[in-house]
């Protein structure tokens, strides 16, 4: 009968969709490992390039347009695999939901998630641009040249929430029978339920190693800002101190 004939056909076609939908997955997981590297890459020379940038007064050396010309490479190479992630995302939600064939995705809800990944990805200072600004300061008798070097190095440092996509592939509460626990449960699986799972669970760790990383973060913020007009912060561990007092009591002590 027709219903006998269907049947196998209907299992054939969810057994590729699941196949299919197992690839795209691992695609995935191998693009996002490759963009961590290519961000932790371009990360560490942007910082050196600073460095070398500050201690030559402020004024770009051979050095520093060799530095960032590496760092431009590593950013075209992260802006491409962010946009191959989410290419790669929704390719797999279409599978799962069976979107209609002509939806695209810039009119799914992960379009503008991708520009704002995007816009904060690319941002770098390129070799041979020198920008700065004239700010006045109240403890400065002159106004201080903040750079686009310098600020820049700020943008860098956001690309660390990419190591919630490596914590999304390696949690054990991202797994697949975690997510059909959580779909049996009414309960929305996904990154939140993997970070407050394992706050429960080893709240210590959980909260160690986010304070921790704030403070490094924050503290680096800290130094590019305060450096030039306070020389107590050309060491750089006087930034996260300045942050752990902030943060565990009312004020700078």
């Amino acid at each position: 009968t027709t219903r006998e004939i269907e049947l196998p056909r209907r299992l054939a076609n969810t057994k590729a969709r699941g196949h299919e939908k197992a690839m795209k997955t691992n695609q995935l997981k191998r693009n996002d490992y490759f963009s961590i590297f290519l961000a932790a890459v371009g990360g560490v020379l942007a910082l050196f390039d600073y460095e070398f940038f500050y201690q030559n007064d402020l004024k770009s050396s051979t050095v520093n347009d060799l530095l960032r010309s590496v760092v431009l490479l590593t950013t075209i190479g992260l802006v491409y695999t962010i946009w191959n992630n989410y290419q790669l995302r929704f390719h797999r939600e279409c599978l799962l939901h069976a979107l209609h064939p002509r939806s695209t995705i810039y009119q799914s809800h992960l379009f503008w998630p991708m520009i704002a990944e995007l816009f904060i990805c690319s941002i770098h200072c390129p070799p041979g641009v020198d920008v700065y600004w004239s700010i006045k300061q109240l403890n400065l008798s002159e106004p201080y040249r903040y750079s686009w070097c310098e600020i820049s190095t700020i943008f860098i440092t956001m690309r660390t929430y990419l190591l919630f996509r490596l914590y999304n592939h390696l949690s054990y509460w991202t797994k697949t029978r975690a997510r059909r626990v959580c779909a049996f449960s009414s309960c929305k699986s996904g990154i939140g339920f993997a970070f407050k799972s394992d706050l429960k669970l080893s709240p210590y760790l959980v909260l160690t190693l986010t304070f921790g990383a704030c403070i490094l973060i924050a503290g680096w913020w800290m130094i590019v800002f305060e450096r030039p007009a306070q020389k107590p912060f050309d060491n750089y561990w006087n930034g996260p101190w300045l942050i752990i007092i902030t943060m565990t009591t009312i004020g700078y002590g």
